[in-house]
């Protein structure tokens, strides 16, 4: 009997997710929608479109229901460290603290998220041995690790909390330099000058706070 192998977001890793995604973004006919849900269930039960073929109706029913748990995904908030395999890491989600080559990789990258999910989460991940990123441990050791043993969902909570970590930091530098600039306008030699750099405080307060608000309603 045909089971689901995958049958929790805890044993959905990167790899098999993004399997999923290729598949759901594939196809072209009236069958379209069939042929996906069965190429997705094949992969869930790290079987083949022929094998489930022979399935009973409602066995594939059973399958196909087994499956819903797909459709949300889990909430997760990274800790500060994390083990995998074994091995703790650091979660770095302050990008104050990246080197220069961290942050070069990084920056290339996320040029396409969803291919590079398994790289960008290793320019996160820095092994508590090690004194920052690439700093005697391979990197790429690192991304197999991430492959076989963080499920995707967790990945995506990792890579959530650093945008947002990067949102907020970018509001509060938005609201430090209005305040800069509203000092500045006090100071303005010129009734021009002044109100110039009073309505570009005033449009830095508007940005902080929209910003905040955005991250509010997540």
């Amino acid at each position: 009997m045909i089971g689901l192998k995958y049958n929790a977001w805890d044993k959905i890793t990167i790899p098999v997710y993004q399997e999923i995604c290729d598949i759901a973004k594939s196809g072209e006919g009236d069958d379209i929608f069939n042929n996906r849900e069965i190429d997705i269930l094949a992969v869930l039960c790290d079987s083949d479109r022929e094998s489930l073929g022979n399935l009973l109706l409602t066995d594939y029913a059973k399958l196909a229901h087994d499956a819903q748990f797909l459709r949300k995904i889990p909430f997760y908030l990274p800790k500060d460290v994390i083990n995998l395999g074994g091995v703790n890491y650091r979660v770095v989600v302050d990008m104050s603290k990246f080197t220069l080559a961290q942050y070069t990789e990084y920056n290339a990258l996320r040029a396409d998220v969803s291919t590079n999910i398994s790289q960008i989460v290793a320019c996160l991940l820095i092994p508590t041995t090690a004194k920052g990123y690439a700093d005697g441990y391979d990197v790429g050791e690192v991304v197999k690790i991430i492959e076989a043993e963080l499920p995707y969902y967790k990945a995506y909570g990792i890579l959530h909390f650093f945008q947002k970590a990067q949102s907020l930091s970018l509001a509060s530098t938005l609201r430090l330099e209005a305040k800069k600039m509203a000092r500045m306008a006090r100071m303005a030699e010129t009734k021009a000058e002044r109100e110039r750099m009073r309505q570009e405080a005033q449009q830095l307060r508007k940005a902080s706070i929209y910003l905040g608000r955005c991250l509010l309603s997540r």
